[in-house]
């Protein structure tokens, strides 16, 4: 009799799988991006007239970094507002919050304050995970 008689697939190495993480969230973005933005700041997107138009910026995320190397943005979107304000908004997806790298999201902004000078930035860094950040923000 075998031993993986009663297991699922799941249960056994034979069959994994992986939902990719950053993929799950880009592809929210890209169907429910609007939604998404108003679920997130509803404030901003109220005080703006709601938003008539958004855009994932697929060219803005590969980069080449001195200390990483290639590195990409998991999203960069621009959002148009009815009264006219233009934002990117910068997103990083992180399924362990205990791997979030500020330095390199760093280079992100920066790279994108650079590249876009006139237009407001809103960093956004969503962490899956249940485990408490390292440092976590003051009170």
């Amino acid at each position: 009799m075998s031993k993986n008689k009663n297991k699922t697939p799941q249960d056994t190495e034979q069959v994994k799988k992986s939902i990719d993480h950053d993929s799950f969230f880009k592809n929210i973005l890209k169907d429910y991006g609007i939604q998404f933005l108003e679920w997130l700041f509803k404030g901003i997107v109220a005080a703006q007239g709601g938003i008539v138009k958004h855009e994932v910026l697929s060219e803005e995320m590969g980069q080449n970094f001195p200390l990483y190397g290639k590195i990409r943005a998991d999203a960069v979107v621009k959002y148009t507002f009815a009264k006219g304000e233009v934002i990117l908004v910068l997103f990083e997806f992180k399924s362990n919050s205990r791997q979030f790298d500020i330095n390199k999201y760093h280079y992100y902004f920066a790279h994108l304050n650079y590249r876009f000078p006139k237009v407001p930035i809103l960093p956004v860094v969503i962490f899956s995970d249940r485990k408490k950040p390292r440092n976590p923000p003051p009170t």
